[in-house]
């Protein structure tokens, strides 16, 4: 049994009814509801999760450990530009 998401649908305003006036859709007003199967992660979608995780963490890492080299390079360098007009 797969699970299922609703999907709502705004009516479009009925042309025959407003033809002398342009007045818009009522909020919440509804056509009809969709079923569709929710989406769920397959191998494909896992290997992806997997390789998205372990990009972030070695960037995470990288940074954690170049911290004593990179914060003064970022200060320094946010002080080049704020110096140049100088």
């Amino acid at each position: 049994m797969e699970p299922f998401t609703q999907v709502r649908f705004m009516t479009p305003p009925d042309p025959l009814a407003s033809a002398g006036a342009s007045a818009p859709p009522r909020p919440g007003q509804l056509s009809r509801t969709l079923f569709k199967p929710a989406r769920t992660i397959n191998e494909h979608g896992l290997t992806a999760v997997a390789s998205g995780l372990i990009v972030v963490t070695l960037i995470i890492l990288f940074l954690y450990v170049g911290r004593d080299i990179l914060q003064p390079l970022a200060i320094a360098a946010l002080l080049g530009f704020i110096l140049a007009p100088l």
